[in-house]
């Protein structure tokens, strides 16, 4: 699925879009430095008439990994899934968020 990636200055934000799944149908993982997000579901269909039947069925998976920086506290992770959007929150160690940005200049 699509992902946004984003930072504030206390965390950083990746959320993933996944419609028609349910939460209990994600797995998300920290793995040394990564955080890995997995989903899998299924649909089935099935329809009967005195003349024919019908039955369907389909799986929707997907697995995607980032590499996290040093500065996340993995313990804190935090996920939530509202309207078909995963989004997880990753909070930054203290001495993370004082550290100033730097504009560099292009020539």
């Amino acid at each position: 699925p699509n992902a946004n990636v984003s930072e504030t200055t206390d965390e950083y934000i990746i959320e993933l879009a996944a419609p028609g799944m349910e939460k209990d149908e994600f797995k998300v993982e920290v793995i040394e430095d990564v955080i890995v997000i997995e989903g899998q579901h299924d649909e089935k269909k099935e329809e009967h008439d005195e003349e024919y039947h019908r039955k369907e069925f389909k799986t929707t998976s997907f697995k995607r990994s980032f590499r996290l920086p040093q500065s996340v506290i993995t313990d804190k992770v935090d996920a939530k899934y509202s309207h078909g959007i995963l989004k997880l929150t990753l909070p930054k160690r203290e001495e993370a968020k004082s550290i100033g940005k730097k504009l560099i200049k292009i020539s």
